[in-house]
């Protein structure tokens, strides 16, 4: 048999895909017709084997219900109109009326601009089509003078108008030609009696750039940053980056004095004002010195300021406490005014802004009596050029009682089993049984409300990594045996893959139901979720507390028999769905905080967050009887708790643990 020649596959990405569909399969009954392909089988085989890998695949995830002929239906036509339905499921007249009335020519090839408005057009259902297409040519046209000539000639048909299109597009390309070749005709220029000696001899090796930032050889060798200059600081200019050598700013104003004999121009110096700094003009410092911190000024209000008498002779001065400075500070002015004079120490102590490079050197340092408020203390001065006000550092300003700081008390967890009420022991003893196993809330089902309107979508199963599929399986026979999830039986119109998603201990994973596809089929169930306001309100007065966590908490509501269906999920073990709510349900969040609600309604001394209790009491006793009434409640619904992040709380001046088996309380 001869190999079938060559045909294009279907691209299943570019729009329109419903009318390029229906172009492709014309085409290829031209094909069948050419060599004589009657049979259905081959026209099917044939059909598939060109389309390509893409549209193979769409074709796979089509239900088998549209793609099985039924009586006096071939597995061709059958199998054509299935996808033409998928490409188009709802021809929206007015809609494609609207794409069509807004197509504009993008290119200047006006056939390309033709051939998409006889696209749009096929969708459309005009009565007479060659007038819109005629109409919205002339509308949408990017040449005058085609839009001009359909104006004028009202009466002229779409045949007449293309052609003239035609015509006027190709003259205009010649026109442009001439003129590029006239253009070259002007500006070449022919030079007469020209003696050559020989043509010039070029340089055998490769011509060497020099880097404008440190004059060396460029490119360098292990890329910008190993520039010998990359951080270094022009010592003219202050930039950083580049070299004094190669500094455009010292080359330009070099040259400006050579030509007007003029003094170069002073340097400035660019230094940015750090806040909370003491700035000085002097930047060197003694080596080895010491180096105190100190905070600016500034023009800032409500600074903590006191009235400070220095030494016998009680001279005030308006000091600043700071309590980020380690030293104390006073500027030459203010020390010249003080009677006597004290004597000045040398000290190569150096003053420095927190964070802040640029130093103050300082200029001496005296001992002296400071005094505010009846209390009275010796410190030392540091004296320095600069007019700032004061500075009264931290160790000073707690002698003087100028600032003051408290520790405040940190609350703790203690692992402590010997302090626990012997009530809430007991509760813990009597209720032992909600700790144990999955529970299921009693007389009542969860109904999701499905949008039957939205088509579904049976997603392809999506491969796992092999090492993980036994982690997989464990999960899949736990949930099952749980009563969580059962084998999907009968048809499936809705399936949704799975993602593995490692936990935090990598050794573990989670298994996560996509059902991003799924969920635009289910309609919300908007119920309202405490905010923190209202929980500042409830929990007003209460000094004792206790968290319950619901054991999977999702998972104790059942799911109704008719609301299953859309769980599908698929995995290497086959098809399963689900008996309870699960997370991945765009309303399981408002349904669960609902359902919760209901079942602890008429208890004052509780409330929930999703599957978070939250039980409290004005007291100890408040809080057992609280607490007693939460577990006979969660009893009476079939409901369990998880012993792993239970946890309680109450206000004491200790903290102790509660439970056994990591159930907490906090004593504040």
């Amino acid at each position: 048999m001869a190999a079938l020649p060559h045909y294009p596959e279907f691209d299943c990405e570019s729009e329109p895909k419903a009318a390029r569909w229906t172009k492709y399969i014309s085409r290829l009954r031209n094909y069948f017709i050419a060599h004589d392909i009657e049979s259905d089988k081959r026209q099917k085989a044939i059909l598939l084997t060109f389309v390509g890998e893409a549209m193979n695949d769409l074709i796979d995830e089509l239900p088998a219900e549209q793609t099985t002929p039924g009586k006096n239906e071939t597995h061709f036509d059958k199998l054509v109109s299935a996808v033409q339905a998928h490409f188009n499921p709802q021809n929206n007249t007015e809609y494609n009326r609207f794409v069509f009335r807004n197509i504009k020519q993008t290119t200047p090839n006006v056939e390309d601009f033709y051939r998409k408005l006889k696209e749009a057009a096929a969708t459309c259902h005009f009565a007479d089509a060659n007038a819109e297409i005629k109409s919205q040519l002339i509308t949408g046209c990017s040449s005058e003078k085609v839009r001009q000539k359909g104006l004028i000639n009202s009466n002229m048909s779409l045949h007449d108008l293309i052609n003239y299109a035609r015509t006027t597009e190709t003259i205009t390309a010649h026109l442009q030609q001439m003129r590029l070749e006239d253009t070259t005709i002007q500006t070449t220029t022919v030079v007469v009696n020209k003696v050559t000696y020989g043509q010039r001899q070029t340089r055998d090796r490769p011509r060497q750039i020099q880097c404008r930032n440190c004059n060396g050889k460029y490119p360098h060798e292990r890329g910008p940053t190993s520039c010998p200059a990359f951080q270094s600081q022009c010592t003219y200019c202050r930039r950083w980056g580049h070299f004094a050598s190669v500094c455009f700013r010292k080359m330009n104003d070099e040259d400006r004095q050579r030509r007007t004999n003029r003094p170069p121009r002073p340097q400035v110096q660019t230094s940015r004002r750090p806040v909370n700094c003491i700035e000085d003009n002097q930047q060197d410092s003694t080596s080895g010195s010491d180096t105190e911190y100190v905070f600016h000024t500034g023009k800032m209000k409500n600074l903590p300021c006191f009235d400070i008498s220095f030494g016998n002779s009680h001279q005030t001065f308006n000091v600043l406490a700071d309590s980020g400075a380690t030293i104390n500070i006073l500027s030459e002015a203010d020390f010249k005014c003080l009677k006597p004079t004290p004597c000045l120490r040398p000290i190569k102590t150096v003053i420095s802004g927190f964070g802040v490079k640029q130093t103050t050197p300082v200029l001496g340092q005296f001992r002296t009596l400071l005094e505010f408020g009846g209390i009275s203390c010796q410190a030392n001065i540091h004296v320095i050029k600069s007019p700032e006000k004061p500075i009264i550092g931290w160790e000073t300003c707690e002698k003087l009682k100028l600032l003051s700081a408290k520790k405040l008390p940190v609350n703790h967890i203690s692992n402590s089993d010997t302090q626990i009420p012997q009530t809430t022991l007991k509760l813990l003893e009597d209720y032992a049984d909600l700790f144990n196993g999955l529970g299921k809330l009693k007389e009542k089902k969860v109904h999701l409300h499905i949008d039957e309107n939205i088509p579904p979508i049976a997603q392809r199963y999506r491969r796992v990594p092999f090492h993980v599929r036994k982690d997989i399986e464990e999960l899949i026979q736990k949930d099952e045996k749980l009563g969580v999830i059962e084998k999907a039986e009968g048809p499936t119109p809705w399936v949704s893959p799975i993602m593995v998603v490692p936990k935090k201990d990598q050794s573990k994973i989670r298994v996560c139901i996509d059902m991003r596809a799924a969920n635009k089929a289910i309609k919300r169930e908007r119920h309202p979720t405490p905010t923190l306001d209202e929980l500042k309100a409830i929990l007003s007065g209460a000094s004792v507390f206790s968290k319950l966590d619901l054991n999977q908490g999702y998972n104790q509501l059942e799911l109704a028999e008719e609301s299953r269906y859309i769980t599908t999920f698929a995995t290497h073990l086959g098809l399963y769905r689900y008996k309870r709510l699960f997370f991945g349900v765009n309303s399981a969040s408002e349904i669960f905080q609902e359902e919760i609600s209901q079942a602890l309604a008429g208890i004052e001394g509780a409330i929930n967050i999703s599957d978070d209790i939250l039980c409290f009491g004005l007291d100890q006793q408040d809080h057992d009887g609280n607490l007693q009434k939460v577990f006979q409640r969660l009893r009476e619904k079939g409901l369990t708790l998880n012993v792993n992040t239970t946890r309680g709380h109450w206000n004491s001046s200790d903290t102790h643990s509660v439970m056994k088996a990591s159930a907490q309380v906090t004593v504040k």
